[in-house]
């Protein structure tokens, strides 16, 4: 019996340490996509003279990397990193196409991160 309990408590400790993980990375997940929301409605109307959004949108990704890192896929993580700098020079030279596109990219990747991680019955089969 006692041994049941056992098994009982580290199961549900695990799972309850992965929903708030989980619940953490949608969080974040979030803050990142509203930010890049933002910035692509300020490229689609012209305006990209505002150079300390794309910098906090940097240093919000410079906080957030380092939690995914500990979780995420690294190879995706460094992708996110090289389009961000891409997309700052972008923005820093005019180029709204190459901006957008880089948004669409960075936007994709951040929203995919974590997708495979759910437990959710697609991911099991």
């Amino acid at each position: 019996m006692r041994d049941l309990v056992i098994v009982l408590v580290i199961i549900a400790l695990v799972f309850g340490g992965g929903y708030f993980v989980q619940q953490h990375l949608e969080g974040t997940e979030q803050e990142l996509t509203t930010r890049l929301d933002e910035l692509h409605s300020e490229i689609s109307s012209g305006d990209m003279n505002h150079m300390d959004k794309v910098e906090d949108l940097e240093n919000l990704w410079e906080s957030t990397k380092a939690e995914w890192h500990i979780l995420g896929n690294h190879a995706e993580i460094d992708e996110i990193e090289s389009e961000l700098k891409r997309l700052k020079e972008c923005y820093r030279i005019g180029n709204s196409e190459e901006a957008m596109l880089s948004l669409v990219e960075i936007k994709f990747r951040v929203n995919d991160m974590h997708k495979g991680d759910k437990l959710e019955l697609a991911n099991i089969l």
